[in-house]
Order: structure tokens, then sequence, then C-alpha cells
């Protein structure tokens, strides 16, 4: 996806929020804003949504500004962010 760096999936009462860290060295040296940044990630939210079956819909994307939290193999520790947004 475009300009996605890392992202992972929560569920929100019966929706499915995607939480995505940008790649902000790209953005940056492209000169995107947030504003920007924002509409590329709803571009990207639609594409994805196109391919998958109805109950695997994203119906919300969430910037963060900070990289997630990782364990010592770099894998993302999921479980801080159940109840993020």
């Amino acid at each position: 996806m475009a300009m996605v760096s890392e992202s992972i999936i929560v569920q929100k009462d019966d929706h499915l929020v995607a939480l995505v860290y940008p790649d902000m060295d790209e953005a940056e040296n492209l000169g995107f804003t947030d504003e920007d940044l924002e509409n590329i990630m709803e571009q990207n939210r639609q594409n994805l949504n196109a391919q998958l079956p109805v109950f695997s819909k994203i119906s919300a994307v969430r910037i963060r500004k900070e990289e997630f939290e990782k364990t010592p193999k770099k894998s993302i520790k999921r479980y801080l962010y159940r109840n993020a947004y």
C-alpha cells in the first residue's frame, strides 16, 4: 500500500479500524502534509475494501505519528493496541 510503513487492524465495537504508521521519511521527501497523508490512507482503505468480503471491510484508518512498540525480535506488540481507539 502506498505510504504505509507499518499497520495493524483492531476491532472497535462492531467495526474494524486500521492503525497505520506512514512512511514518514518518504512523506517528508515528497512534501506531503497531514491532509495529503489522510487522503492517501483513505484511498488505500477504499482499494483494500474493494478486494475484501463484506465482513472484513475496514471502516476507518487512524494515522499514528510514532512507530508501534515492538518486541526484541521486532514484532509489533499487538496486545497494547486492542483498546487503542
